[in-house]
């Protein structure tokens, strides 16, 4: 049965690689709705958070994963946040580099961004934090994300990428597979070589459309299209757009803050980036 929001990992050859194939569609369709994005935007936030999906399959604990775009162009940031299997995302503007809705298309990432611009991956599971920053030098952000790849693991990586964006429906597909550490074993290392040539060879077949093919089943994709070299689908992950805002934590954030009738005049209006829902705060940081 074909399967949206969804995020599959497997391995081939026993081992050699391992990979990740992450469809969104609903949840993320439902998350930009929240927003009046122009479409470049929402394709964006559409490609991060597919892609961070791919990034964080592999993961069994909890965690939480921020991965974003920031510089000093007319786009300031595009955020995405997981927190295990749900995510939520936003993105802010340059107040002095507003552009009409077809402006926005017209650039390459780098130009959206600006020169100080950055691709920033925050993770933290199992107590630890890990932070990778890499600069935005590439046109596109399939190409980005395998400068990232290549930059922060350092590892042979292939990465495929496909979004479509329509008035009412967001869509997007992703792809990441990559090789295993080589052994020291001299055998072993030509038997890997051999198969890595394979697997870019058999990737490099999957047409950017089928990646978006809604319709048709996800592992059955990996098992046709790797056939050869032994696919072992290894888990399934359903992902779902979550906010998590809420009057409680507000208030919490207020108490923290030490919000009193002496520090704050009059009451304020509170609006969630990532949401949108509206919240308001009293003089004594109590949130309606």
């Amino acid at each position: 049965m074909a399967k949206t929001d969804c995020c599959v990992s497997f391995y081939l050859k026993n081992g050699l690689a391992q990979g990740s194939f992450c469809r969104l569609s609903d949840s993320i369709t439902e998350s930009l709705s929240k927003h009046d994005y122009p479409p470049k935007i929402n394709e964006l936030l559409v490609e991060l958070a597919v892609v961070s999906a791919c990034f964080t399959a592999q993961i069994k604990s909890d965690f939480r994963a921020t991965m974003q775009l920031t510089g000093d162009g007319p786009v300031k940031i595009a955020l995405v946040d997981y927190k295990n299997n749900s995510f939520r995302c936003y993105a802010t503007f340059s107040n002095e580099k507003v552009l009409s809705d077809d402006g926005y298309d017209l650039l390459t990432v780098p130009e959206l961004f600006g020169k100080n611009s950055n691709l920033v991956f925050t993770i933290e599971f199992e107590g630890q934090r890990y932070q990778t920053v890499v600069g935005l030098q590439c046109q596109t952000l399939q190409e980005c994300f395998y400068h990232y790849l290549l930059q922060s693991e350092q590892i042979d990586s292939l990465i495929l990428l496909n979004s479509k964006v329509s008035n009412n429906k967001v869509e997007a597909a992703a792809l990441v597979l990559q090789k295993m550490p080589l052994s020291v074993n001299d055998t072993y290392y030509d038997i890997e070589n051999t198969f890595w040539n394979d697997a870019k060879i058999f990737t490099a077949t999957i047409k950017p459309t089928e990646l978006l093919a809604f319709e048709q089943d996800m592992s059955n994709l990996i098992y046709l299209v790797y056939n050869e070299l032994s696919p072992i689908v290894s888990r399934e992950t359903f992902l779902r757009f979550s906010c998590g805002c809420s009057k409680e934590r507000l208030e919490k954030t207020a108490s923290d803050l030490n919000i009193s009738p002496e520090n704050l005049e009059k009451s304020l209006e509170i609006i969630c980036e990532y949401c949108g829902k509206k919240y308001f705060m009293d003089i004594y940081g109590k949130v309606s």
